[in-house]
């Protein structure tokens, strides 16, 4: 891992921390491009009772992997999908 790819690493951990403090499963995400650039970043967001809210909910669609991203969130909890 390089000094950036740790840079992104950590700031999903800060997001993750912000998630737990506000009652919520203590997740983060960070969508990088290939260039390096930010493109999304997002927290688990359930505490309010949307189980659909998932960071991977709002970074997938700016990459354009919905359905993808989706499709792996499933099977990684449901073992489906």
């Amino acid at each position: 891992m390089n000094g950036q790819e740790l840079t992104y690493l950590n700031r999903a951990i800060e997001l993750a921390e912000e998630a737990l403090e506000a009652g919520d499963e203590p997740f983060g995400s960070v969508l990088v491009s290939a260039e390096g650039d930010v493109l999304a970043e997002d927290r688990n967001r359930i505490a309010g009772g949307d189980a659909t809210q998932h960071p991977e909910k709002v970074d997938g669609p700016v990459a354009g992997l919905d359905a993808r991203v989706h499709a792996l969130h499933q099977r990684r909890h449901t073992g489906r999908g």
